[in-house]
């Protein structure tokens, strides 16, 4: 995939921003919980969703499509609007 000009320089200059937010050193790695955190963004578990009929919804990609993401931005209905952005996250991809 091709990014726009510019594109990996400006992520780059995002990425050591909100590390010194969060008081890292510019090398040091982001722990995705700590981000989501800073930034107010609710976090749900894949493993704890489930269907109206209780059904464990995430079963599918915690056991068998593994690889197909780790994380998914949601926008999740308050009335008649959107308004509130939650990340689902499959967490054995990161360490917590």
């Amino acid at each position: 995939m091709q990014f726009a000009r510019g594109f990996q320089a400006n992520a780059n200059r995002i990425a050591v921003k909100v590390r010194g937010d969060l008081g890292l050193a510019p090398e040091e790695p982001l722990d995705p919980w700590q981000v989501c955190d800073h930034f107010e963004i609710a976090v749900i578990k894949l493993s704890s969703l489930r269907s109206d009929a209780g059904e464990a919804v995430g079963e599918r990609f915690l056991r068998i499509e593994r690889n197909v993401f780790s994380a998914s931005q949601l926008f999740v209905e308050c009335g008649e609007q959107l308004c509130t952005t939650t990340v689902m996250h499959r967490c054995a991809n990161i360490a917590t």
